[in-house]
């Protein structure tokens, strides 16, 4: 017999597979879906992204320029464009216009980050028996988390919290590393020290953290990993299960709003994280596979690497600069996607559509507004934090887990900003955005 939790998972991701449905004028999700390669294709490390150097002295990907450089061009590109009006660009779409992709909740993109085939959130589940021996287990956990600072990963927590509760299993620690690997070290040695049967973490660098989930794995801990894996670890030896959102999915989505957004041909420009971080690289990786393989008159012809979010405006000052004719830009997560708007901006380019990975506030109030922004591919905060749970349950009882667990992407357009928001939070959208929503109507 099933559990509860897992019976409420599959009826909200049914129900909402449903709404897209209508929302997409009846297609078949099939109709829709393009099949991402086989594998993973590796991780993307390049070393300069830790040299120390200065971002603006890095030779990224098409990103060859000082900042001095830089805006020099972006004032003579507005300049040009002004004076001779010499920038075509493909007509932008408005946010009221745009369609909802159409993604089955049952079908993941993803692959995990050793190949494995990837399985559905949706398929978790625990018998009552296997309920009954949790609960008298007595089991304790602690999670090590990369960052607390955003609502996603907060509603992450939550998630855990309540989940784990209904489980019967005590959580005894949850630190936070902000983004600072030598914390994040120091955090998995101070939770150790609560004994903890399993360990459930992010790691933020997977090769200056190995040591620590190693030391966490041999004091007892079953270790269940979240977005990230720890260097040279095997699933079902070295620990649990991987979990994470289905981060090829919500590229390919981002791709299909930027698609239809700049009506369906046009230049393109990627804007991806330059380090060693696994689900950052499938969400471009599924942006480009989805352009590549499904729109033949949309060309990418331009790739900027950043490793501090903050000056991501310096990268994308350049990619303006040298490529005037871009029609959209595709950043990896939400902030960013800020950095890329604020480039633009400043360019004079208001025209630009931009797509991203993450619902944010910000950028939840910039689609409502039928800003820069036009959509994104959002991941489920809530449900991955249930089914991280389910897969930490899954250890404790010595019950084989998945190697590499997925919850379903999450398509987001102005059309369904609200209903997007309550599925990916569990709660309604503040007022203020459901004000926008409404007032633009």
């Amino acid at each position: 017999m099933m559990s509860t939790l897992q019976f409420d998972l599959n009826a909200r991701l049914r129900i909402e597979a449903r709404a897209i449905g209508a929302k997409s004028g009846g297609k078949r999700a099939s109709e829709r879906r393009i099949q991402p390669a086989s594998r993973w294709v590796g991780f993307r490390c390049v070393a300069a992204a830790t040299s120390g150097r200065r971002l603006e002295d890095r030779r990224s990907t098409a990103c060859h320029y000082i900042r001095e450089e830089t805006e020099l061009k972006t004032r003579m590109a507005v300049l040009a464009l002004a004076l001779f009006g010499t920038v075509a660009l493909s007509p932008v779409a408005s946010a009221a216009e745009l369609s909802v992709p159409a993604f089955s909740t049952d079908e993941i993109k993803s692959t995990g980050p050793n190949g494995e085939a990837a399985v559905s959130a949706t398929k978790l589940s625990l018998t009552d028996e296997e309920l009954k021996k949790l609960k008298d287990g007595h089991f304790k956990v602690a999670m090590a988390f990369h960052m607390l600072s955003n609502e996603m990963n907060n509603t992450e927590l939550a998630a855990l919290k309540d989940t784990f509760e209904k489980l019967g299993v005590e959580v005894v620690g949850v630190t936070d590393a902000q983004m600072k690997v030598e914390t994040q070290v120091a955090n998995i040695e101070s939770l150790m020290a609560l004994h903890p049967d399993a360990i459930l973490s992010t790691p933020i660098d997977p090769v200056s953290t190995e040591a620590s989930y190693r030391a966490a794995a041999k004091a007892g801990a079953k270790i269940v990993f979240i977005e990230n894996i720890a260097a040279n670890f095997k699933p079902g030896v070295d620990y649990v299960s991987a979990v994470a959102a289905d981060n090829f999915g919500n590229g390919m989505a981002a791709a299909d709003i930027m698609a239809e957004a700049i009506g369906g041909k046009g230049e393109v420009g990627v804007v991806f994280f330059d380090a060693n971080f696994f689900v950052t690289t499938q969400r471009s990786d599924g942006f480009k596979y989805r352009i590549q393989n499904a729109y033949p008159d949309i060309k990418i012809v331009a790739e900027a690497g950043f490793t501090d979010q903050n000056r991501v405006s310096e990268v994308a000052d350049g990619m303006l600069a040298n490529h005037p004719n871009l029609a959209g830009v595709f950043a990896v997560w939400d902030v960013p996607a800020e950095g890329v708007m604020a480039s633009a901006k400043s360019a004079g380019r208001n025209d630009l559509v931009i797509t991203t990975i993450d619902l944010g506030a910000n950028v939840a109030r910039i689609i409502a507004e039928d800003g820069m922004i036009k959509g994104l591919g959002a991941q489920r905060p809530y449900d991955q934090g249930v089914a991280i749970a389910m897969a930490t349950a899954y250890g404790l009882i010595g019950k084989p887990a998945p190697a590499f667990i997925a919850v379903p992407a999450l398509p987001v357009v102005r059309g369904n900003l609200l209903e997007a928001w309550k599925e990916a939070y569990h709660k309604d959208a503040p007022k203020e955005l459901a004000d926008l929503v409404a007032k633009k109507q």
